[in-house]
């Protein structure tokens, strides 16, 4: 019985999978797609890769909420997930550095910014070289002491 259910569920995939198929076939060869075609095939690439990812989070979501994340990970295994954390808030300051980087070299920012916008992008600028600062500062202590 459970082998029948299996393949009535995979008849049921591959005819929908079929009709998927067929359709596309059909567009491509009236000529109806072109930039159509990009625009589906990267919002199916970036489904599949939302639905990847929002697994793997749920994963991970789960074993730290059960506490069995710290216990089970070896020192390797907590330096990926702190390199893979690292990498996605780096990400999000990264595009917003080049938004605001290729909006300044276009010269819509420049004109737009008042003094007090001015001041707090000379103030964020200021934490991050201090924050390399300290970073040097602390790795070169740190070699002086262990030597």
């Amino acid at each position: 019985q459970e082998a029948v259910l299996g393949r009535a569920l995979n008849l049921w995939r591959n005819r929908e999978l079929a009709k998927a198929w067929t359709t596309w076939r059909d567009l491509f060869l009236s000529g109806m797609l072109g930039s159509q075609l990009e625009a589906m095939m990267n919002k199916a690439l970036r489904f599949w890769g939302n639905r990847l990812l929002a697994r793997a989070w749920n994963t991970w979501r789960g074993l730290f909420l059960s506490g069995l994340l710290g216990s089970q990970l070896d020192d390797r295994q907590e330096a990926m997930m702190g390199k893979a954390l690292q990498f996605w808030l780096n990400r999000v300051v990264a595009q917003a550095w080049n938004t605001w980087r290729g909006l300044y070299l276009s010269g819509q920012l420049g004109s737009q910014l008042d003094v007090q916008q001015e001041a707090l992008i000379s103030k964020a600028l200021n934490v991050w070289r201090n924050r390399l600062l300290a970073k040097a500062w602390n790795t070169w202590r740190g070699t002086y002491l262990d030597g």
